[in-house]
């Protein structure tokens, strides 16, 4: 499916998979958020550490994450170049290369649900996960682009 779409898919089909990509940083977010307000999620979060151990944890979680969602941008300006040395038409090289960068953007939402629930740190996971859907977002790609790349 996802290989013919890929190939011969409308731009349509294009969107609507991109916008399962695009709302997935949300999913990340609300459901940490969602355990902590109910009580499931503790305090300290699952991994229960000392509050020095908390911090680098933290710290690493955020640059990793904020790194890898930032690193999306070139990535996705490297790959839409790549028709011209390949096989595939600049539209499939453009549709291939917004997937890339919409998953790898969305590898810092991810990072910022693990750092809610090893840390219990919902404002900073929330953060991540909000700066990994508005690149996201910048990612979601309009008709006009698909088809003409300009």
């Amino acid at each position: 499916m996802t290989n013919d779409v890929l190939e011969n898919g409308t731009v349509a089909q294009k969107q609507i998979i991109c916008a399962t990509l695009l709302f997935m940083p949300i999913a990340y977010m609300v459901v940490p958020i969602a355990m902590h307000f109910t009580g499931v999620l503790p305090e300290r979060g699952y991994g229960n550490f000392d509050e020095q151990l908390t911090l680098i944890v933290g710290g690493f979680f955020l640059m990793a994450g904020v790194s890898s969602a930032a690193f999306s941008m070139i990535l996705k300006k490297k790959l839409v170049g790549r028709s011209e040395r390949s096989k595939i038409s600049e539209e499939q090289a453009r549709f291939q290369a917004v997937l890339v960068a919409m998953v790898l953007s969305e590898s810092g939402a991810v990072m910022g649900l693990v750092l809610m629930l090893l840390t219990g740190n919902v404002i900073f996971g929330a953060l991540l996960c909000g700066i990994s859907f508005a690149i996201t977002c910048f990612h979601f790609p309009s008709r006009h682009w698909l088809e003409n790349g300009a």
